[in-house]
């Protein structure tokens, strides 16, 4: 949802662009803007953008802007940015996984990313989550649904117990 957010302020400006309240210069200066400056989840959650030949367009580290991406490997030798750009490339956007490393962190960890081509710009929108946080944020609801399951489960055996009798 949150990449549909970015591709939508994107469509506004180029709209603004198209009927010519604002400049091509500025128009690309505003989708970077866009892109790079906005978070969520606290701060923990960004976007950025890649081009379809592996070049990242748009990044909060801006030592990887204009940096050439499409042989890297990850640890275990996926290459992400092709995964990437063809999650990317899928009616709707889609998924894609790596492994990376996690600021503050050593090492390198799950990553799950989503990827929506956005087509004036031909960029590849893209956000993820580690999956060690995916999981931090999800077990609450896994033990509340297997405790769920374990009273639905109990009251059916009585049920069954009180119905022979």
């Amino acid at each position: 949802m949150e990449v549909q957010s970015i591709i939508s302020a994107l469509s506004s400006n180029h709209k603004r662009a198209l009927s010519g309240e604002i400049d091509e210069k500025e128009e690309k200066a505003v989708a970077t803007a866009i892109v790079r400056d906005s978070f969520y989840n606290h701060g923990n959650g960004y976007f950025w953008a890649d081009n379809a030949d592996g070049t990242c367009a748009v990044h909060y580290r801006a030592d990887l802007v204009g940096k050439q991406r499409i042989d890297e490997k990850d640890g275990h030798g996926t290459y992400y940015i092709k995964n990437i750009i063809a999650a990317g490339n899928k009616e709707g956007g889609g998924f894609s996984e790596f492994y990376y490393t996690k600021p503050g962190k050593s090492g390198v960890y799950l990553k799950r990313v989503f990827t929506q081509k956005f087509d004036s710009y031909g960029w590849y929108i893209s956000t993820g989550a580690y999956k060690d946080d995916i999981d931090t944020m999800t077990a609450p609801y896994q033990s509340a649904k297997n405790r769920a399951l374990i009273e639905m489960c109990a009251a059916g055996l009585l049920l069954i117990v009180l119905s022979v009798f």
